[in-house]
Formats: C-alpha cells, structure tokens, sequence
C-alpha cells in the first residue's frame, strides 16, 4: 500500500490544471495534543471534507 504522502500528492496532481490549485486544495493541521486534521476541499462537487482524529474520537465527514 502508498504512504498517505504518495497518494496526497497523486492526487494533487491529477487535480492540478493552472486554475484549480489557486482556489482549492488540502490543509493538514494540529487540532489537540495529540490529534490532527485534515481539509480537503474541491473534489465531490466542491464540498468540503474534515478528516479528524484525537486519541479521544474519530470523525470522518
């Protein structure tokens, strides 16, 4: 199986066109200690997705 960077950046690419990488993307950011989440935004119709995780809770959506 890729490492999660590998199918990040595939990913990435295949949305890149000159246009689509100036207004949408992913972000990657701490939310607790420890925890992290991820932004993705501009596949599906542009919705927005929140991928979480603490060692507490686990939310995808």
């Amino acid at each position: 199986m890729k490492d999660f960077l590998t199918i990040i950046n595939t990913w990435y690419q295949s949305k890149c066109d000159g246009v689509w990488e100036h207004s949408y993307g992913f972000s990657l950011d701490n939310i607790d200690n420890p925890g992290w989440c991820i932004r993705i935004t501009g596949e599906n119709n542009k919705e927005i997705w929140d991928i979480t995780n603490s060692i507490d809770k686990k939310i995808i959506g």
